[in-house]
């Protein structure tokens, strides 16, 4: 098993390298450059079908294997259900369609959610339910009804689908976001034994790497919502796989922790524009990217300072994996009150004027 994830490491990622390369040459004869809007930094125009390479990098990688596999029959036990992981890939490749479809002619909100509910709902009946979820506290598992946890299987996808598109801001961030998640999931299906999902996250684990190599700041080519949205949905799916309860008990604590910097942004904008009176679905330049900028740091310390994080969080995640049910209750604790600590210090909430406001209700009262 050990020399299958290595090859689909490196597959993905000469795979993804190759296209890369070609990409950028492509998208500036033919002038496919990043369209404007007001979630990213200002910077020059840059070619934005990236999520091209990486999603070739993925699909040639996991082809190559599934071809090499049956030469390994009898000699390693590979449990592989070849039908759903098929399936898995074609609601992958809905995704994938529609994000091309948005770096090329550019699509709203509203046009490519029907598309993200139709492959969750699609994916549901294929081994990924939140059917259940155990809990560190009483009544310490909850069963939910095969029509919630239809819904709640679509709510989760779509919006970590969606919560990564929204982190992809600045130079780097959401593939390094996505390679940290990534390793967290691979180890936690490893545990599992799910060795046909520990290669596909391997895949996108290699061609994300690749990617990098020109995504890093100062970039020269951005992944777009092809590459986006196939990472959200990628790690959405894989997440639920790692919340199954195993031999070790794992709750869907893990998953929410290990991508805790993504669902936090995504939350906070969501909330924020509607108490604003926005459209939640409109970009605006107000994610935590932007708000450490705000602060005085560079593109490039944000960038470690947001990895930095999520690698923190990724490693009390797979840590939580192996602990006791009140241990990981206390581990998702510190992980909310360094969330509080995020918004505090981004500066969603001004303490200042905050009790400004208290003291200023106080004194009207008393009077």
């Amino acid at each position: 098993m050990a020399f299958l994830y290595f090859s689909a490491f490196l597959f993905s990622f000469l795979v993804s390298l190759f296209f890369q390369k070609k990409i950028i040459l492509f998208s500036k004869q033919k002038n496919l450059v990043d369209r404007v809007d007001e979630r990213k930094i200002d910077k020059p125009p840059r070619p934005r079908l990236g999520g091209i390479g990486i999603f070739a990098g993925f699909a040639f990688s996991f082809l190559i294997i599934s071809f090499i596999l049956p030469f390994f029959d009898g000699n390693i036990e590979i449990k592989f259900e070849f039908n759903k992981v098929y399936m898995y890939l074609l609601t992958i490749f809905i995704i994938f369609l529609i994000g091309i479809l948005d770096d090329l002619v550019g699509l709203t909100a509203y046009q490519k959610l029907p598309f993200e509910i139709l492959a969750a709902f699609i994916i549901s009946f294929n081994g990924f339910l939140v059917d259940k979820v155990s809990l560190p506290f009483p009544p310490f598992e909850i069963a939910f009804g095969r029509i919630m946890a239809i819904c709640l299987t679509i709510c989760w996808i779509v919006a970590i689908t969606n919560a990564m598109n929204l982190i992809d801001g600045i130079d780097g961030l959401a593939g390094s976001i996505a390679v940290i998640s990534g390793l967290s999931f691979f180890l936690i299906n490893l545990v599992n034994k799910h060795q046909e999902f520990s290669i596909l996250v391997l895949s996108m684990i290699g061609a994300v790497v690749a990617f990098l190599f020109y995504n890093f700041p100062p970039s020269k080519i951005y992944m777009g919502d092809s590459g986006s949205l196939f990472i959200g949905f990628l790690l959405a799916t894989l997440s639920l796989k790692s919340s199954t309860k195993a031999a070790f008990g794992i709750s869907f604590v893990v998953p929410i922790t290990i991508l805790f910097i993504p669902i936090l942004d995504t939350t906070l904008s969501f909330f924020r524009r509607i108490l604003k009176g926005k459209n939640p679905f409109k970009a605006d330049k107000e994610h935590l990217h932007h708000k450490l900028i705000e602060k005085g740091f560079s593109e490039k310390n944000t960038l470690f300072i947001l990895s930095g994080l999520t690698i923190f969080f990724s490693l009390i995640g797979v840590f939580s994996v192996f602990v006791n049910k009140k241990l990981r209750l206390f581990l998702f604790l510190i992980t909310l009150i360094i969330g509080l600590s995020i918004i505090l210090f981004s500066g969603y909430i001004k303490i200042d004027i905050l009790l400004k406001k208290i003291t200023a209700s106080n004194k009207g009262d008393y009077d």
